[in-house]
């Protein structure tokens, strides 16, 4: 009989690399707040976030002797910790396994032949439209082939059932267990207004669980979860987590009205896409409490842009984030290196970009081939990666204080005009750039001789100034790439 369900979100086995998670993992809270409406006793293990060992995990199953264990595998980096607490689970306790997630989603097949019985069932994506008929599947020991949205083994031989119908009144759904998250881990709150992406970049993976249909929650309900959690858990910032924020600018304008009737005075902020704001949303978006605005701009270069399937122009781009400047808001901008075809030229004008529209703060990263998406199976197809022969536990470039794995970055250069050295350091001199240019504009009559960058002027600006983090050799080249511009 299964009657109590432990998820585990696990921790990175490079911790170091990843740090402190920002948000709670809403995902593994809606199916937890699912699974106790349908009367399971749930506890979620936050590893995560709790920075827990495997031991430690270890010693919180044995403890509690659940029936069933779900594990989060929904980053890639997440790969083999979820092998390794299955196999622990499996050899400990003999429960059924299930696992779910972005990863495991996109991955299943590989991911189940490779635990070798150690994972039960890789529920695809809705866990909430999958894991509670999988339950009572087991329960009542029914046929398998009929519970939708699962990959297991049997004989032998993987067997994927089709996937399960989304859930499509979203506002069916119960708040999101934050009873059973440790809330005072997170330095800010996260709250979903939507479900789904309508677009189609080919290095995002957003769509393999929500898909590309937007369904949206009713502003009431959205905003009634936001002061509930202000409530229970205290003022922090939120952040829309929703893959585009205003990918519906009717809908958006009603959310914001809701928003400002309520006066909760509370801060917030998203991320979206510079082709689907406009002037009078982004006014508005600032009365209702918007601190700042994330754009994925990803590249200053055309044929970047067009190679990425971003569906944007650079002129649009200028022209949004000015307007955005403007109504007063803060601008972030983020931006991908080492997409196939990229160079030095490339990248140089996504910093001609930033040296035009002088973002609040910029953020680079080299791209990484998530399974699921159209680089995974192009560079797949091309021989360059491969499930067996990536190393996903340095998967994700980027680590605390703007250092740089290089993993990633020797995995992109196998197909961009760029070595795995040359692509880190742009990233750092790009995420550097906004806050030197503002230094430079600052003080240019110091640094500048007839016209040229005086590099002795440089050091000194250098010296004087509060420069926390940068390096004299990277502000330096920052400086020339943003001059020459």
């Amino acid at each position: 009989m299964i009657r109590e369900v432990v998820l585990v979100v696990p921790n990175f086995l490079i911790r170091e690399a990843f740090g402190d998670p920002a948000e709670p993992p809403l995902g593994v809270a809606y199916i937890g707040a699912v699974l106790e409406k349908e009367g399971y006793q749930v506890s979620i293990i936050e590893a995560n976030a709790e920075n827990l060992s495997m031991q430690e995990i270890e010693h919180r199953l044995l403890t509690e002797q659940p029936n069933l264990v779900g594990i989060s595998c929904d980053f890639s980096p997440l790969h083999n910790p979820t092998l390794q607490i299955a196999s622990m689970v499996k050899n400990k306790l003999g429960v059924p396994v299930v696992v779910g997630g972005n990863h495991a989603t996109a991955a299943a097949q590989h991911m189940i032949r490779q635990a070798d019985g150690t994972i039960d069932f890789i529920a695809r994506g809705e866990g909430e439209a999958v894991l509670p008929p999988l339950i009572r599947a087991l329960q009542r020991h029914a046929d398998l082939v009929s519970v939708q949205g699962i990959t297991y083994l049997y004989d032998g031989r993987v067997v994927s059932t089709p996937l399960a119908q989304f859930v499509h009144d979203i506002d069916r759904l119960p708040f999101p267990a934050y009873h059973l998250l440790p809330m005072d881990k997170y330095a800010r709150h996260a709250i979903h207004s939507a479900r789904g992406c309508p677009f189609n970049c080919s290095f995002c993976a957003a769509h393999v669980i929500f898909g590309h249909r937007v369904r949206r929650f009713s502003a009431e309900r959205v905003v009634d979860e936001m002061e509930y959690v202000l409530k229970e858990y205290g003022r922090k910032q939120f952040w829309f987590s929703d893959d585009t924020f205003t990918a519906n600018q009717a809908y958006t304008d009603e959310l914001l009205d809701v928003l400002i009737a309520r006066k909760l005075n509370l801060t917030w902020s998203c991320l979206t896409r510079v082709n689907v704001v406009s002037r009078d949303i982004l006014l508005k978006m600032k009365e209702a409490g918007c601190a700042y605005i994330s754009y994925g701009v990803e590249s200053g270069d055309e044929a970047m842009l067009r190679a990425m399937g971003k569906g944007i122009t650079l002129n649009r781009v200028r022209e949004t984030l000015t307007m955005t400047k403007q109504c007063g808001l803060r601008v972030y901008a983020f931006f991908l290196v080492g997409n196939p075809g990229e160079t030095w030229n490339s990248i140089r004008n996504s910093y001609r970009l930033i040296k035009q529209v002088k973002p609040d703060g910029a953020s680079f990263a080299v791209v990484i081939p998530l399974p699921g998406t159209q680089l995974w199976d192009k560079m797949v197809s091309r021989g360059f990666i491969g499930h067996d022969t990536m190393q996903w536990d340095y998967l994700f470039a980027k680590l605390p204080g703007g250092r740089y794995k290089d993993y990633a970055a020797q995995v992109a250069a196998q197909w961009c005009d760029l070595t795995a050295n040359e692509l880190m350091r742009a990233c750092i001199i790009g995420e550097h750039l906004p806050r030197v240019g503002n230094l430079l504009e600052a003080n240019r009559s110091l640094c500048e001789i007839d016209g040229v960058l005086d590099e002795e002027a440089l050091r000194g600006l250098y010296s004087a100034q509060d420069v926390t983090g940068l390096d004299l050799d990277v502000f330096i080249e920052a400086a020339r790439e943003y001059w020459n511009g």
